[in-house]
């Protein structure tokens, strides 16, 4: 069974990076296993499995800076090691 949309946006945290909104999600208990999703998709795209995962993990995922519901800043320079950074920041965050 797969989240719909609505629930996925609702349900979701943002928390702020560097002046920039990051959306993402964190659920169930256990060991943290961190999602990312591919290039150019978004977090929706582990809706899928994410119950299933939940149900053994404490599952973290969210949106990279510019994609899904995170910010998308104009004239920014999107690098690889930035979208680490922001998965850094977010698990010791939480």
């Amino acid at each position: 069974m797969s989240i719909d949309a609505r629930t996925w946006r609702t349900h979701s945290q943002t928390f702020e990076h560097e002046g920039h909104r990051i959306f993402y999600w964190d659920e169930g208990q256990g060991p943290v296993l961190l999602l990312l999703h591919g290039f150019p998709t978004s977090s929706w795209d582990w809706t899928p499995v994410w119950e299933h995962l939940s149900r053994s993990w404490r599952v973290v995922t969210f949106d990279f800076l510019g994609y899904g519901f995170s910010d998308k800043p104009t004239s920014h320079t999107y690098t690889a090691s930035e979208q680490a950074d922001i998965a850094q920041a977010l698990l010791e965050k939480l």
